[in-house]
């Protein structure tokens, strides 16, 4: 088995499945502990952090490197949620998707 966590995972579509099912380490400090984060934000037609969102710059790029923030979904199987963002997605965004898909791939070969 492949020990890079990259070559078991597929691109980030924000679906919301992560945050939905658990709270990270921001999200039980500010709410408590539980599932589904209210700091779960719908914007510009996925779903987002809002912790992250209301962050200064730095402040967003450390906690989305801590948090691996669409860094990749290792849940992509039997995940409705994700299957219904594909659905809803732009030419375009399919096109990011495709080429995070390549660059995913390629970095879990080295």
């Amino acid at each position: 088995m492949d020990d890079d966590w990259r070559a078991h995972v597929v691109p980030c579509v924000g679906s919301g499945l992560c945050c939905l099912k658990a709270r990270c380490w921001v999200g039980a400090q500010i709410h408590g502990l539980g599932d589904k984060c209210p700091s779960l934000v719908w914007k510009d037609e996925r779903y987002w952090c809002g912790e992250i969102l209301r962050a200064k710059e730095q402040e967003a790029e450390q906690l989305k490197k801590q948090l691996y923030v669409g860094d990749g979904c290792c849940m992509s199987l039997f995940n409705e949620m994700r299957e219904e963002r594909f659905r809803s997605m732009s030419k375009n965004q399919l096109n990011e998707y495709k080429v995070a898909l390549v660059s995913l791939r390629r970095s879990s070969d080295k």
